[in-house]
């Protein structure tokens, strides 16, 4: 079984889109850290009598990829960026092949000399949270990798939602969204050096009627629109951009000051690259546009896991309130096509719909899933998050 410290994973059930298909998690797989017999790797949860190390694996700083199932632990944060001492972190599994940009490694070292290395994400928005990703550990005797680097067109950009950060239909907007800029660029063989993207043709928005395709959801202006929630995709498309080295936004509009996405402490400002889109009836639009510096295409990994809440908690018609799902998705840009992206991601829709209209009668996967762990915010945890974390000025 998989041992960070004295604590063991629950069976939880994720997705990583890469190009072939739905990877489960599951206490089977998340077993990999401790041998019958080996050493106990100190974990943030109970590890009493660590200290600190910075910058081992530091080579691992920037975009990297999951090479087997590990852990990300969600902590709580609030507007400047410090850590919420009222509320409860999230410990989630994330599946092989999801990807991420890390701002900062550190290790964790017990008295026996056996190491935990963390990364602090970077470039992650939406909900508040910092999120702290399991690297990898080390002992005398063993070492085990958790991640490898990666290199891409573009850093990777990661937003983070948990149940009262989103809402049914919100999800399925975000997936529509991200399926069909996948299946814009599998039409048109990727995007070309210096072409302009318009983020509302790759969405499927040529007019207010393929605007209205989408589920109606609640906007934080208090109203409600057609695809309600893509938004958080094109925040993230504005976000790449503005991070990639020689692309350049053309146009954007952001939300008022009051409604601005979240950004997490090692991300752009909110006020930089926050964008709405929306097309009007009468025809006029609000469109996100940008050149990138290099042909390829946008890779987008996407974990689902259960949050918890129960359907009948959740507003049935999906349009606010709670969610069933917590949703975490990366987007970057690579040099290399992904022929099975788009299906995947059509897939995926299609049980998460069936999931809904069922009231949870029928799991996206045919594996029981668990909730992801909930782990209090005083104590060990926040001792040795304090030690990782120093929030930003």
């Amino acid at each position: 079984m998989l041992k960070i410290g004295k604590l063991s994973v629950s069976l939880v059930v994720g997705f990583s889109l890469l190009w072939t298909t739905f990877l489960p998690v599951s206490a089977a797989n998340l077993t990999q850290t401790q041998a019958e017999d080996g050493p106990a790797f100190p974990a943030l949860e109970d590890c009493t009598n660590c200290h600190l190390e910075e910058n081992d694996r530091a080579g691992l700083t920037g975009t990297v990829v999951t090479v087997q199932e590990t852990i990300l632990y969600l902590v709580p944060i609030l507007e400047d960026f410090s850590i919420d001492l009222t509320a409860d972190s999230l410990k989630i599994p994330i599946s092989k092949g999801m990807s991420f940009e890390v701002a900062k490694t550190y290790k964790l070292v017990d008295d026996q000399s056996n190491a935990t290395s963390y990364g602090l994400l970077a470039n992650t928005y939406g909900g508040k949270f910092l999120g702290v990703l399991l690297l990898g550990t080390n002992s005398v005797m063993t070492t085990m990798d958790y991640v490898k680097k990666n290199v891409r067109l573009s850093p990777v950009v990661t937003y983070i939602a948990g149940a009262n950060d989103i809402y049914p239909n919100k999800v399925e907007n975000i997936l529509l969204a991200l399926g069909q800029l996948s299946a814009y660029q599998d039409r048109h063989q990727g995007f070309k050096s210096g072409q302009y993207v318009s983020v509302l043709r790759a969405f499927g928005f040529y007019s207010y009627q393929a605007f209205q395709e989408y589920k109606v959801g609640a906007l934080a202006s208090g109203t409600s629109s057609p695809a309600g929630g893509v938004c958080a995709v094109a925040t993230g498309l504005a976000s790449l951009a503005s991070i990639t080295k020689r692309a350049k936004i053309i146009d954007i509009v952001h939300h008022d000051e009051q409604h601005l996405y979240f950004q997490g402490p090692f991300s752009p400002p909110a006020g930089k690259v926050d964008s709405g889109i929306s097309i009007h009836p009468d025809g006029s639009f609000e469109e996100l546009g940008f050149t990138l510096p290099d042909s390829g295409y946008f890779r987008v990994d996407i974990q689902l896991l259960p949050s918890g809440v129960a359907y009948m908690e959740t507003d049935s018609k999906g349009l606010q309130g709670l969610s069933d799902m917590l949703l975490i998705f990366s987007i970057s840009y690579s040099s290399k096509p992904m022929p099975e992206q788009t299906k995947t991601i059509a897939n995926l829709v299609a049980a998460f719909r069936q999931f809904r209209v069922s009231a949870h009668a029928e799991p996206i996967l045919e594996t029981n899933q668990a909730i992801p762990e909930a782990i209090q915010a005083s104590g060990i945890t926040l001792s040795n998050i304090q030690k990782l974390y120093a929030a930003p000025d």
